[in-house]
């Protein structure tokens, strides 16, 4: 981009334990993310 600017990314794959998935208020046995930002440096 430039100087002060600058991108990033990131993703993530986490499974869970059995005593989370087992858990009636987990819908999955595992969360998943995607994410892109933006930073500004002074």
């Amino acid at each position: 981009m430039n100087k002060n600017w600058q991108i990033f990314g990131e993703a993530l794959y986490e499974v869970y334990g059995s005593d989370v998935s087992d858990s009636p208020i987990s819908q999955n046995d595992y969360e998943a993310e995607i994410g892109v930002g933006f930073i500004y440096v002074f």
